[in-house]
C-alpha cells in the first residue's frame, strides 16, 4: 500500500517487521534526509503499522526529519496535517540556528534565546510579530510599531506600539491604523512610513523590518539594530509563512496513537 500524496513524494514498497524491513525503513529515513522528500513505508505484520518520514526543510535545506509511526489508515488521513507540522518544524530549527549565530556575534544570549523560543512557540502570526516589536523595545529601548495582515490581505493593520508617548500613539492610531503592504507601495511607501514614525516618536532615524505579512518600524538605526535585523527579518518571515500554512491546513483527522522521534543534524 502506498500513499499518493503528490508527484514530489517518493513511494517505498511495503516491508515486513523483520530485520530486512527495519533496514529498508532506515533507508527511507536516509532518503528523506538526502532528497528532502516526504515518504512512507508500510510495515506489514501483526501490528499493521506504517512509518511516515517527513523532512524538516527551511529555505531549501533539510535540517532534520519528523518520523510518525501509526496505522496506514491513520497516516493517510493525517498526511496533510503532518506535512504542515513538518514545515513548522523546519522553521523552528532554522530560528534556533540563526538565534545561536546572532548570540555569538552580539553577545545577546538571554534575550535572543527568549525571542527565538517565543517565535517558535507562537500560536498565531499576531503573537510572533508582537514578540519581535517587544524585543526591540525591551532590549534596545527603541520605540517600535508593528502592523500585521488581517482579513484584507492587501493591507496591514496596526497591531503593537511600544515606547511611544501618548500623543505619538494617538497620532499613529489615527493616521496609520491600516497601511498598504510595502511591496505594493515601492520605496516611496517605505520612506513615507519611516519618516512619519520617526517624526512622531522624536527620533532621527528608523529601521524597517518587512516580513511581507507584517511590518515593524524600530525608532533606531544603530549598527547593533541593523545586525539583528539581518537575522530576525528572514526568521520572522519564515515563521509567519509556516504559521500561515498551519492555519490553512486541514488538521481534521482520526485520533492518532503516534510515536514521534525528531532527528536533527
Amino acid at each position: 500500500m502506498f500513499l499518493a500524496g503528490g508527484a514530489d513524494e517518493a513511494l517505498i514498497p511495503a516491508v515486513s517487521e523483520s530485520s530486512e524491513g527495519l533496514r529498508k525503513a532506515s533507508t527511507a529515513r536516509s532518503v528523506g534526509r538526502a532528497e528532502g522528500k516526504p515518504l512512507r513505508v508500510d510495515l506489514e505484520g501483526a501490528s499493521e503499522l506504517a512509518v511516515a518520514v517527513l523532512p524538516l526543510v527551511s529555505r531549501g535545506e533539510v535540517l532534520g526529519v519528523l518520523e510518525v509511526v501509526a496505522s496506514p489508515a491513520a497516516i493517510s488521513s493525517g498526511w496533510k496535517g503532518m506535512k504542515a507540522i513538518a514545515d513548522q518544524g523546519g522553521a523552528t530549527l532554522r530560528a534556533l540556528e540563526e538565534a545561536a549565530s546572532l548570540r555569538a556575534q552580539l553577545g545577546l544570549s538571554e534575550t535572543l534565546s527568549r525571542l527565538a523560543h517565543s517565535l517558535v512557540r507562537a500560536r498565531s502570526s499576531d503573537k510572533a510579530v508582537d514578540e519581535v516589536a517587544k524585543f526591540y523595545f525591551e532590549t534596545f529601548g527603541a520605540p517600535a510599531v508593528a502592523w500585521a495582515v488581517k482579513a484584507d490581505l492587501t493591507r496591514l493593520n496596526l497591531l503593537s506600539r511600544y515606547g511611544l508617548s501618548a500623543a505619538a500613539s494617538d497620532r499613529i492610531q489615527a493616521e496609520l491604523r491600516s497601511i498598504r503592504r510595502l511591496s505594493s507601495g515601492g520605496s516611496q511607501a517605505k520612506t513615507q512610513l519611516v519618516d512619519s514614525v520617526a517624526s512622531w516618536t522624536s527620533v532621527d532615524k528608523a529601521t524597517v523590518i518587512d516580513a511581507r505579512d507584517a511590518v515593524i518600524v524600530v525608532g533606531d538605526e544603530s549598527p547593533e539594530i541593523a545586525s539583528t535585523v539581518r537575522f530576525i527579518q528572514p526568521m520572522l518571515k519564515d515563521v509567519l509563512h509556516r504559521l500561515g500554512i498551519l492555519a490553512q491546513a486541514d488538521l481534521r483527522h482520526e485520533r492518532l496513537d503516534l510515536g514521534i522521534s525528531w532527528t536533527a543534524h
